[in-house]
């Protein structure tokens, strides 16, 4: 009896998936047929990977900062913890976006010192923060979700060069709570 390749149970006589493998490596190939099968991940072999929505009280499409002109309390507290246990759940660690956030912090450490600093410059940059996002998640170095984050901020984060620091600052909470990759083990 021939087991499954990709979760190891009983296959379909003749063939080499099981029957549950077998409909997602269809429908996979349907939806993206340069890619020719489910995506998984080395953690997880087996097992497709989880794509949980992220709530709308972690997404500030209104901005960042509430009338006063101050930043909002839930990107400091309650948005940036749950933030965190969504991505801590996909197994996300500070080591896995160390230089992304890194990158994200020196463009704001030059908004501090260089008060002259272009819009176009703050928005080029963040370009490149979502395409190596991009390119992370797709060598599965780092969850969907992180993306997604980045997807749902980037129109409010490119408006204006407050509005990117509030990013930054939401950012800088989440990944405050998340673990060393040490910790991990």
């Amino acid at each position: 009896m021939a087991k499954c390749k990709v979760c190891g149970k009983e296959a379909l006589p003749g063939k080499d998936y099981c029957i549950m493998c077998a409909q997602d490596y269809v429908k996979k190939r349907q939806d993206n047929p340069h890619k020719g099968g489910q995506n998984y991940s080395k953690k997880s072999y087996g097992k497709p990977r989880d794509k949980p929505t992220i709530p709308e009280s972690c997404i500030f499409k209104d901005g960042f900062y509430n009338d006063d002109g101050f930043l909002k309390r839930e990107i400091f507290i309650e948005s940036a913890e749950y933030m965190t246990k969504l991505l801590k759940k996909e197994s996300m660690t500070q080591t896995k976006i160390r230089h992304l956030f890194n990158f994200l912090k020196a463009i704001d450490l030059r908004l501090k010192t260089r008060k002259n600093t272009p819009l176009g410059y703050v928005r080029e940059n963040f370009y490149r923060f979502w395409r190596d996002t991009e390119y992370l998640v797709n060598r599965n170095v780092i969850p969907r979700t992180f993306l997604n984050f980045v997807k749902l901020h980037g129109e409010i984060a490119v408006k204006n060069i407050r509005e990117f620091q509030g990013f930054v600052e939401y950012l800088t909470s989440i990944v405050a709570r998340m673990r060393q990759k040490q910790e991990d083990k």
